[in-house]
């Protein structure tokens, strides 16, 4: 009680000494110091600093209560107070709420709900009724007003107990009840704050240990309280971070806040600054969260209702309503159109790609306000020590791609239509904040690669093997080691939206195409010596059509300019803005989407969703209304841009095939995975796409094989001159326009003989024995060269499956009977004038068809032709034999009574002679 009694005393003593003092230092007596007055002459150092911090009202000079600061500043024991704007906002709040219902507190009946509620139902604390009503007594007396605010506002906490204190400091509940409380009950046991102070000196650790009074095992905050450094002294916090010693923060210094404040870094200075001088003063550095150690508000908020915008209660990040006027506070001022929400040009937060509004979005990277987006703007340093700059190329190739007229920068139309640039933005920060920090975590020995032994060192010893083939797989140039790009490939094994650049033979043949039609990267080039390089290297391309390559009209082809005309033209990406090709190794299966686009307009309607997927009418709606991202009743092919539905992981697809994972696909692991109508392909695919040939098809020879590349299917070409063999524009003109490109490049892939054209030994011909001339026909027939034709020959390979094989044998005698008469000379063998004298009769049999009345004239056979250059094995006909399908009927509905009789229910008889 003496102490209490004698606070005064020395509180009025110590005013009195310090008011002598401001006396004698005020030479010109006007009541004020100024900054010579204050500190002498020599007006620098931490002295300089703590003047303009002691200046709140910041006219350049000090009043008697900011000297009072100025000279304590340091001193928590003798400092009496520092200003406290949360403290002022609680009274604000206070006096308005007691005001509106000053007239039911004097009835003394209390505040009840519905007066409560209908007339703050705009206000945060609207929602907070019985959370104030402490006895639950249904009206709310002053006292319960005040202490709900109090709690609020952080001034107190549930249990009254103070939480600020009259010389500026704070208790860091952050530190303990939010980080400390680990099952998050509200309390710290022992063990959870022994391991929270782990980390302390020993001295303090014994301090702190110490706090539990009652030794009941529980911290509570009354306890901690006691202890002084369990709180925070936010003046010191601002004076370490003044490093110019002007008495204010700047971005740079802000930019130096600790690790688990770094997310404060974007937004701080533009919410509190409220004089705009881009500073924080000491009065507004009090107001805002690194003042106030309670909660976390720098963490990333989560959009929970995928709206596209954060409510109060998205952004308040406590785990109840205590500290919700302080989060009200900070989301006021981060809320500047007073929408009652943030979006992303307000505040930074966790949203999903396609709940973001594109338009906020924009604005968010528009750091300069001047309605472009620059390229540094997009790829922005995280820090000082950083250059700007994409991570992976392909976000650079996204960014010029989706700039237009070649200006350098995104217009708002541009940016609005490139929705990719969205994902690549994320990723980037991604990459930054969570996996270059992983690499060098991970890289024991410091040489920017990371070994098996490194990259696998967290890994349980079950999972090494099936890593170890991954490594392998994404180990682009086979060195044993993995550089950063190949890391993030092995990290997004799994997980596709962050995988790294996957080898890609398109990019590689590209980067070939450029690198000899540009002299220099650069230096653009004519469109006349643009036409001439491509026509050399680029079979059937257009060149005419290069002059819309000039996206800025100069009238020159720049690098990037080549490169992206290039990508359209191999069909990367879709003139919708669809990217066909991803970096990261997954494709748009374009040739399914054809499948359900029924009628060709490039968009999907609902009936076309559900034919195509044969889903029930109740998935279908779910799945088209989760796709139908802007609402208008159709799926357009950009809006399948983010999801599952038509999308192929070559990755995934090639660990298919890659059956004894030896990292390269053997004809029979081809086989066995390929679907029916792919198998024609198989032989065919190894002999065109083995560069090596060494038997097998390695992960960047698979991905030019027609079983990787999925625009189209690649059986559909046909021989459409009755040749018995496909021109390059026969090949070409079955495909989409969007594989044009692709099917050029397939077409010489295939082409081994590198004549122009594709017999059958090369390509899987869809040929119409009957249209064709004889001569070619026998020689298509004749598999071996041998001038002789067999049975075996004119059906064609035998194939697998009992169905296929009843047609084939069924085939099989049909010939037989066609043959017998053909074969004059009776050795089982036709020659070509054998041939062509019942050429009508044998095609008749070989395709199961009536045999035609104009077959009955024999044509005069024609002369031989003189050399024979393609072995060519015949196409099998799928016509329908109806004596097979009888007879398979016939055998089905025998099986059926048999199975009837069964398993049909038994009399009583025959049940009470079963249990005999």
């Amino acid at each position: 009680m003496l102490i209490i009694l004698l606070c005064p005393m020395v509180c009025h003593s110590q005013t009195t000494e310090l008011q002598a003092i401001f006396s004698k230092l005020d030479k010109n007596s006007d009541g004020k110091l100024s900054l010579v007055e204050a500190i002498g002459l020599k007006a620098e150092g931490r002295q300089r600093g703590d003047y303009f911090t002691s200046d709140l009202d910041e006219n350049g000079t000090l009043s008697p209560d900011e000297y009072e600061l100025f000279h304590n500043i340091g001193n928590l024991k003798k400092r009496s107070s520092i200003p406290d704007p949360i403290q002022e906002h609680f009274e604000k709040t206070v006096q308005h709420v007691l005001k509106l219902t000053q007239k039911n507190l004097d009835q003394n009946s209390g505040v009840q709900l519905d007066l409560w509620e209908t007339t703050f139902a705009k206000n945060w604390w609207g929602s907070l009724y019985k959370e104030f009503d402490k006895d639950e007594s249904g009206r709310l007396t002053e006292e319960e007003i005040r202490h709900g605010f109090s709690v609020a506002f952080g001034i107190h906490d549930h249990d009254g107990i103070p939480l600020r204190f009259e010389n500026g400091t704070r208790f860091d509940w952050r530190h303990h009840f939010v980080a400390g409380d680990t099952n998050a009950d509200g309390t710290l046991d022992k063990q959870e704050f022994e391991k929270l102070i782990g980390a302390y000196r020993p001295e303090l650790k014994e301090r702190s240990l110490a706090s539990d009074v009652n030794g009941d095992g529980i911290y509570s905050c009354e306890e901690l309280i006691a202890v002084p450094f369990h709180s925070r002294d936010p003046l010191a916090v601002f004076r370490k971070l003044d490093a110019t010693e002007d008495g204010a923060l700047d971005q740079a210094e802000i930019a130096t806040l600790p690790a688990w404040q770094q997310g404060y870094i974007p937004w701080v200075l533009r919410a509190f600054d409220s004089n705009q001088n881009q500073k924080l003063s000491l009065t507004e550095f009090l107001r805002s969260p690194l003042a106030i150690p309670y909660l976390d508000w720098s963490q990333p908020m989560t959009d929970l209702n995928q709206d596209g915008v954060l409510t109060l209660d998205e952004f308040h990040p406590g785990r109840d309503w205590q500290f919700l006027g302080i989060s009200a506070i900070y989301f006021s001022l981060l809320d500047t159109n007073n929408d009652q929400r943030l979006n992303l040009s307000e505040f930074r937060f966790k949203v999903e790609p396609e709940n973001v509004h594109f338009e906020d979005f924009f604005d968010f990277l528009d750091v300069d306000a001047n309605d472009e987006i620059s390229f540094a703007e997009f790829f922005p340093a995280e820090n000082s020590k950083e250059s700007s700059g994409p991570i992976f190329v392909s976000h650079q190739h996204l960014f010029e791609r989706a700039d237009r007229n070649g200006s350098g920068t995104l217009s708002r139309e541009e940016f609005d239509s490139t929705p990719q640039l969205f994902q690549a933005y994320q990723l980037e920060r991604q990459l930054r904040s969570t996996y270059i920090v992983k690499f060098q975590k991970l890289d024991i020995d410091k040489d920017a690669h990371l070994s098996f032994e490194e990259i696998s060192q967290n890994s349980q010893p079950r999972h090494r093997e099936a890593l170890r083939y991954v490594f392998n797989l994404v180990d682009a140039n086979a060195d044993g080691v993995h550089d950063f790009n190949e890391f993030m490939c092995y990290e997004g094994r799994s997980n596709s939206a962050i995988r790294g650049p996957i080898e890609d033979p398109v990019t590689y043949l590209i980067q070939s195409i450029l690198l000899n039609v540009l002299p220099s990267e650069a230096d653009p080039v004519t469109y006349e010596h643009a036409r001439k390089e491509l026509a050399k290297r680029i079979p059937n391309m257009p060149v005419d059509k290069i002059v819309l390559w000039d996206r800025n009209s100069d009238q020159k082809l720049s690098l990037t300019e080549l490169r992206i005309g290039l990508e359209d033209h191999f069909g990367v990406w879709h003139p919708s803005g669809l990217q066909l090709r991803k970096p990261n190794g997954t494709l748009f299966a374009y040739r399914s989407f054809q499948q359900f686009d029924t009628n060709s307009d490039q968009q999907l309607s609902e009936a076309e969703l559900k034919k195509g997927s044969g889903k029930s009418k109740a998935a279908n709606h779910k799945l088209f209304a989760s796709l139908d991202r802007n609402g208008n009743g159709m799926i357009e092919l950009l809006e399948l841009e983010n999801g599952t539905l038509f999308w192929s992981d070559l990755l995934s697809l090639f660990q298919k095939y890659d059956q004894n994972q030896d990292l390269k696909i053997s004809e029979s692991e081809l086989k066995a995975a390929s679907k029916p109508w792919e198998q024609p392909l198989v032989k065919r695919t190894l002999k065109a796409f083995d560069k090596d040939n060494d038997q097998h098809l390695s992960f960047l020879e698979f991905r030019s094989t027609p079983f990787a590349n999925l625009a189209a299917t690649w059986v559909e070409a046909k021989d459409l001159d009755f040749d018995g063999r496909l021109s390059r524009k026969e090949f070409t003109s079955a495909f989409p326009n969007v594989a044009q490109g692709e099917a050029n490049w397939m077409f010489s892939n295939f082409d081994l003989d590198d004549n122009h054209f594709l017999n059958r030994q090369e390509y899987p011909l869809s040929l119409d024995t009957r249209k064709i001339p004889a001569e070619i026909v026998f020689e298509i027939l004749d598999q071996n060269q041998d001038q002789q034709l067999t049975i075996e020959e004119a059906a064609g390979e035998r194939p697998e499956g009992q169905l296929a094989l009843a047609r084939y044998d069924s085939k099989i005698m049909r010939i037989e009977d066609a043959w017998r008469h053909a074969d004059n000379d009776g050795n089982r063998t036709l020659s070509f004038s054998e041939f062509i004298q019942h050429q009508a009769n044998l095609l008749a049999a070989i395709h199961g068809t009536k045999l035609p009345q104009s077959s009955l004239h024999t044509p005069s056979p024609p002369q031989i032709p003189p050399t024979v250059s393609e072995n060519i094995v015949p196409e099998q006909i799928n016509n329908t034999d109806w004596r097979i399908v009888g007879l398979i009927g016939f055998n089905v509905l025998i099986l059926i009574t048999i199975i009837f009789l069964m398993v049909r229910p038994k009399s009583a008889f025959q049940r009470g002679n079963d249990e005999g």
